[in-house]
């Protein structure tokens, strides 16, 4: 009898993991190795995220595709720089979370698909980020909802600052055609750094900054791409205050990222989260898709 979920493995570029459920056709590929990547995430056997394979394979590059772990930081510091205790550091774009290997701690298949993976601070990372920290993250599929649960462990003897974030890269046919539902009424330009009003359309110019939702106090966002027949819907812990919309490439894929603060919060301390000594800092995203 076939079991309902299943964790398979199998070897390509990097080792791969794919959660299944069976009963849906739905599935999750993980790249533990590749910063502990999402690197598919199919509903009904039909992928729903965008992945640019070359970038994937190189680990020289940022990957643009799937669901990059942007930690400790979103977005990008002033200079790549920021300062603590009078010290300069220099880190890269979103942080160090996805520019290094993570490591299966467990599995499981009893009534979900689920696998937990760890990063732990090294010498590298304390170049950039002066903190030991350990991350716990569980990728769970049930019912074709993704979810990941996340935690954030400070092992410092100081406060450790953080605002992580995600960066889905979601399929779509056209852009300027996607139909939003948030409870949002305005949101920063990152092109002129103006606050705009939110009228239910967001203009997505190929290779801009973003548009960062200032005020979705309800948590969750969906959108409708009425040309490949579905509906993506995200929801998350209210500590992400801010979701940026991005396509580098148009019509091939649209980020929708949940940010706990906006880019250089690290240097301006606005909205950051200060995980105290020894103490840890447990969120979650999740994600569905339905077809329409």
């Amino acid at each position: 009898m076939k079991e309902l979920y299943q964790i398979q493995t199998y070897q390509d570029k990097y080792k791969m993991y794919k959660m299944i459920d069976s009963s849906t056709g739905s599935y999750v590929e993980i790249a533990p190795e590749r910063g502990g990547i999402i690197a598919g995430y199919g509903v009904r056997g039909q992928e729903i995220l965008y992945m640019n394979f070359d970038t994937f394979t190189n680990p020289k590059r940022y990957v643009w595709g799937g669901i990059p772990i942007l930690f400790p930081i979103c977005g990008k510091l002033e200079n790549d720089e920021h300062t603590w205790n009078g010290k300069k550091y220099n880190m890269p774009l979103h942080g160090v979370a996805r520019n290094y290997p993570w490591q299966v701690i467990e599995t499981n298949i009893e009534n979900e698909a689920s696998i937990k993976i760890r990063l732990k601070s090294n010498e590298c990372t304390k170049k950039m980020y002066p903190f030991d920290f350990e991350l716990i993250f569980e990728y769970v599929l049930k019912n074709d909802k993704l979810t990941i649960n996340q935690e954030y462990n400070n092992n410092s003897d100081t406060e450790m600052p953080i605002y992580p974030g995600f960066h889905p890269y979601f399929k779509a046919s056209n852009v300027d055609n996607l139909e939003f539902e948030m409870d949002a009424s305005k949101y920063l330009d990152y092109e002129d750094m103006k606050i705009k009003p939110y009228t239910g359309k967001i203009d997505l110019d190929e290779q801009a900054l973003g548009k960062m939702i200032l005020d979705n106090e309800a948590y969750r966002v969906s959108f409708v791409d009425s040309e490949l027949g579905r509906k993506i819907s995200l929801e998350y812990g209210k500590e992400f205050k801010y979701v940026l919309f991005w396509s580098g490439v148009k019509n091939q894929f649209i980020c929708v990222e949940p940010w706990m603060a906006k880019q250089n919060s690290l240097n301006t301390k606005e909205d950051v989260f200060f995980v105290k000594p020894g103490g840890v800092f447990k969120t979650y995203i999740s994600i569905c898709c339905e077809y329409v």
